[in-house]
């Protein structure tokens, strides 16, 4: 976590991660974060074996610099899971995590 606080849950267990903290999700593990508090996130993401990263650029739009990115929209969902299957990655509603 490079700034801000998530609360990530992990196989229905949840735990802070405050700015700073280091979270290792195993591939294939059913996960899922929010923000909480008023500050912006910013999260570094790193995927071994690489792969994963292309599903950013197949859903996103390049980042502006000194800007945050913007909220997620319908049309950010509905092109992640379309190309959620590309990836082997599942989409699981909240609380299923």
């Amino acid at each position: 976590m490079l700034e801000g606080e998530l609360e990530i849950c992990v196989n229905g267990r949840a735990a802070a991660a405050p700015s700073g903290a280091v979270i290792h999700v195993p591939k294939g593990t059913v996960h899922s974060f929010a923000a909480v508090g008023a500050a912006p996130v910013r999260m570094l993401f790193l995927y071994t074996p690489a792969g994963m990263e292309r599903m950013f650029i197949d859903i996103g739009a390049p980042a502006k610099p000194d800007m945050p990115a913007p909220p997620n929209n319908s049309e950010d969902v509905a092109k992640l899971l379309t190309v959620a299957s590309k990836y082997h990655f599942e989409v699981v509603e909240r609380g299923e995590a």
